[in-house]
C-alpha cells in the first residue's frame, strides 16, 4: 500500500513494492529480469533485459559485488558451470602431453 507521510509525499511500502514489480515483470516483454535488494541499506536494483538471457543475472551480480563486496552465489555457480569444459580440456591436453613425452623417451630408450 502506499503511505502518505506528513509532508504529503507517499512512501511505498515492501509490499506494494513487491505487487508493483510483479505486474512489471508479467507485463514486459523481457528475456531476463532480475531483484536484487541490500537488506542493510534499503538499496535495491530491478534489471529488465531484452538482450541475451543472462544479461540481467550478470548486471544484477555486479550489483551486489558493488554494494556488499562479495560474489553473488549466481555468480559463482554460472562461472564454475563453464569453467568444467576448459578444466576437463586442459586436464586431457596434459594427460596427452605426458603420454607423447613417455613414449619419446620409451622410443630413445629402445
Amino acid at each position: 500500500k502506499l503511505e502518505k507521510q506528513s509532508d504529503g509525499t507517499y512512501l511505498v511500502t515492501k509490499d506494494f513494492f513487491i505487487l508493483l514489480l510483479l505486474v512489471c515483470l508479467t507485463a514486459c516483454n523481457t528475456t531476463s529480469e532480475t531483484v536484487r535488494i541490500n537488506p542493510d541499506t534499503s538499496d535495491a536494483i530491478i534489471v529488465l533485459a531484452s538482450g541475451h538471457p543472462s544479461l540481467a543475472t550478470r548486471i544484477g551480480s555486479e550489483w551486489t559485488l558493488w554494494q556488499t563486496g562479495y560474489p553473488d552465489f549466481l555468480a559463482t555457480e554460472q562461472t564454475i558451470r563453464s569453467a568444467i569444459l576448459p578444466i576437463f580440456l586442459g586436464i586431457f591436453a596434459i594427460f596427452v602431453g605426458i603420454t607423447m613425452l613417455a613414449r619419446r623417451k620409451s622410443a630413445k630408450a629402445d
